[in-house]
Formats: C-alpha cells, structure tokens, sequence
C-alpha cells in the first residue's frame, strides 16, 4: 500500500516538474517593427494609438512617441496623445490619486514634458 502512494506521489511530482520546465522554456512574443511605408499599416497604427488612449492614454502617449521619431507627419498625434496624459496628470492630481500622478508624471518627465510648476518635491513633499 505505501509503494502505490509513493509511485503515486513521484507521478505527480514528476509531471509538475515538466510543467514547470515546460514554462520556463517558453519565450515571451518579440515586438516586430511595422513597415510603415505602407499606408495602410501607418492607418492602422494609428487608430490603435487613439484606440489605446481610451483606456492605458500613458502607453498610447510612448507609442505614439516612437512613432512619431520613425515616421514624418505624426507630431500632431503625439501631441494630441500628450495633451490627454497631461489633463490625466491634472485629473488624479486633483482625485489626490498620488501613486498614479507618480506613474503619469514619471512618463511625462522622461519625455521632457512634465508639467509646469510640478515635481517629485511637490507630488511628495516632505
């Protein structure tokens, strides 16, 4: 009886351990740059941008940003993508959501956008 438990117990332990290997070995899907000299992908990575903005504006902002440095007549995107993530920083700062005000003001920063008359020193004063 205690030989059937632990053949029993050995399967099971075996099996979870390819499981887990087996989920070690998988790789996460890698970005693929678009050729935007085709109208139509450019068409398309544009309304996901402002499709985007609805719902994560921060992330919609960076790749606007980086299709804006690969791709001439963009700027007004990335602007409008800005101007949103700029009235959301306005919006949590003023719903005193501060771990959120942090995130969006960290973007904005990187992207030399901060907010005027705003900080770290002023989010968080100590």
């Amino acid at each position: 009886m205690k030989n059937k438990c632990t053949c029993h117990g050995a399967a099971v332990l075996a099996a979870l351990v390819s499981v887990l290997l087996a989920a070690c070995a998988s790789k996460p899907p890698v970005y693929v740059p678009s050729d935007f000299t085709d109208e139509k992908i450019l068409e398309l990575e544009i309304a996901s941008i402002q499709k985007m903005a609805e719902k994560e504006p921060v992330k919609a902002l960076w790749r606007s940003k980086l299709l804006c440095e690969t791709v001439a007549d963009t700027e007004e995107l990335y602007q409008q993508m800005l101007s949103g993530v700029l009235s959301l920083f306005e919006t949590v700062v003023s719903e005193r959501k501060w771990t959120e005000a942090l995130t969006v003001f960290y973007s904005l920063a990187a992207l030399e956008s901060a907010p005027q008359g705003w900080s770290l020193e002023r989010l968080f004063p100590r």
